[in-house]
């Protein structure tokens, strides 16, 4: 995490999420079944907001999933009904199955389905501070997250227009606000990261 002060500014390692959509066969009872993934392995990083998709996921006698790993990692459940569930990924390493399980036990599982990324990192920022308006630049390492476009920065809360980035810089320019503020710098990428 990075704080933008319009007059000072207070360095802090930033982590994004990424958005990933998974299509799931379905657990058609509440024993366990084999997934299938309508691409090859996906990957993510703590915050990354993961979307699986199927049909009949809570099994038979399911009202709701309980649990989803992401290469053995719990990820907090957003939402979850017997078509989908949106889950987002805790910090986490290496790579492995997506497993859901709903409350009637009913299990699906897909192998070798999830990689963790390592967190993007801001290094730098120039300037360190100033007025709306100001261009900055920010550098860092994995700024998108593994996606391919950058969708908002924020400085201190007030939302920049983006000029320029790729994986290791971004460009903005400050926006306006009517108030001196200290705070965050925040990314987020095109698949909400």
């Amino acid at each position: 995490r990075v704080r933008w002060n319009p007059f000072l500014c207070v360095q802090v390692p930033v982590a994004r999420a990424h958005l990933f959509s998974f299509l799931l066969a379905t657990a058609s009872h509440a024993s366990a079944n084999v997934c299938s993934i309508s691409q090859s392995a996906a990957s993510g990083q703590a915050g990354t907001r993961v979307t699986i998709r199927g049909t009949n996921l809570f099994g038979t006698l399911g009202t709701q999933i309980t649990q989803v790993l992401l290469a053995g990692v719990p990820a907090f459940i957003e939402e979850s009904s017997p078509s989908l569930v949106i889950a987002v990924a805790s910090r986490g390493s290496g790579s492995g199955d997506i497993v859901l399980t709903s409350d009637s036990g009913a299990m699906a599982r897909k192998e070798n389905a999830w990689t963790y990324l390592t967190n993007g990192e801001i290094r730098s920022v120039s300037p360190q501070s100033g007025v709306g308006g100001t261009l900055v630049t920010i550098f860092g390492d994995g700024l998108l997250g593994g996606a391919t476009n950058m969708s908002n920065v924020t400085l201190a809360g007030v939302l920049a227009s983006i000029v320029y980035f790729n994986n290791t810089v971004v460009v903005v320019r400050a926006g306006y606000s009517p108030n001196a503020m200290t705070g965050d710098i925040q990314l987020r990428s095109s698949t909400n990261a």
